[in-house]
């Protein structure tokens, strides 16, 4: 009996044992899976802060090599700008000392001329019907070469150099202009500074439509009594060209007609130091009176009877006769056989 009751209370014992140990490793389990999350939770937001902090370091990086790159590609860019900047003042400064080196050995030039003959001579010529290049002045002659002096072209063609000299506007040049255009011609004309500078559409014309604008003088004044001033005679030739220039931004042909075809030997000289060549003519009427104007069959036969091979013709676009001929002169020239050129 004693024993039964042992064993049943030993059994009891047993079993409580178990339920307590039961118990604690049940508790055991569950603290551990709460700290196990509690633990994730906590590690969790960490690694995202440290990948975001991550990110943004690598971000500001980026930024900052992009930037250093811009500042780098704006220090070039500065860089090659002061170069440039450099380049073209040092440019500009040698293109002075150019000029002033040019203008000195162009005045030195000049003032060694002074020794030269400057008697006053018209130039001439004695026309013939046969066709042929006509005779002049003797003394122009012997110097026409060494001053780069011309009046006839390529005598060895039926070619013809047509120039005008234009002294004023008589509302007749555009009409002329007009002709020419139809007959696909181009001519030369030779200008004053204040021709420029009075009728800038008809001279921005002629450019435009293939023609040559050259040098006539300031003033239309005899060469030759310039010649004893180096500055004056310069600037009745640099006054055109600085004229032409402002208006269409070019150089002007270097080509010079003297006023009234006066000369000397010592005016070719100074015009050639000056970079031109001296054009007189191998034909020419009177054409330039306004008011004493030929009559158009007497100008026509007049021109067509002195045409030559080489011919230079010279008329006066003022002349109203000039401007109702010039398509019937220009046409029964071509059927002659001859063409018409720009000077060479």
């Amino acid at each position: 009996m004693k024993k039964s009751i042992i064993k049943k209370r030993l059994i009891i014992i047993l079993i409580l044992i178990i339920a307590v140990i039961s118990t604690c490793i049940y508790t055991y389990k569950i603290d551990k899976n709460m700290s196990y999350k509690e633990e994730k939770n906590e590690k969790t937001p960490n690694n995202k802060v440290i990948k975001d902090k991550g990110n943004n370091t690598k971000k500001e990086e980026n930024k900052k090599t992009q930037l250093d790159k811009s500042l780098d590609k704006k220090t070039q860019k500065n860089e090659k700008t002061d170069d440039k900047t450099e380049n073209s003042n040092l440019e500009k400064q040698n293109e002075k000392l150019e000029k002033e080196n040019k203008e000195n050995r162009l005045y030195t030039e000049l003032e060694k001329i002074n020794e030269l003959d400057n008697t006053e001579y018209d130039f001439w010529y004695v026309p013939n019907s046969e066709h042929m290049k006509p005779k002049i002045d003797e003394n122009l002659n012997s110097i026409l070469s060494k001053y780069d002096t011309m009046y006839v072209g390529d005598t060895s063609r039926k070619v013809l150099y047509l120039t005008m000299d234009e002294g004023y506007e008589n509302n007749y040049t555009n009409l002329i202009l007009d002709v020419l255009k139809s007959n696909d011609v181009k001519a030369t004309f030779f200008v004053l500074s204040s021709y420029i500078e009075n009728n800038p559409n008809i001279v921005l014309r002629m450019v435009n439509e293939g023609h040559v604008v050259a040098n006539h003088s300031k003033s239309h004044l005899s060469t030759t009594s310039l010649t004893n001033d180096v500055n004056t005679f310069k600037c009745e030739l640099q006054s055109v060209e600085q004229s032409f220039k402002n208006l269409t931004g070019q150089e002007i042909k270097k080509y010079y007609r003297p006023p009234m075809g006066k000369y000397s030997e010592k005016s070719l000289s100074m015009t050639k130091e000056l970079g031109y060549k001296t054009v007189f003519w191998s034909f020419a009427y009177k054409d330039w009176e306004i008011d004493n104007q030929p009559t158009c069959e007497y100008a026509q036969n007049t021109i067509l009877n002195g045409l030559h091979n080489g011919s230079i013709i010279l008329l006066h676009p003022v002349s109203k006769t000039n401007s109702q001929i010039l398509d019937k002169v220009i046409k029964e020239a071509k059927n002659q056989g001859y063409n018409f050129e720009l000077l060479p």
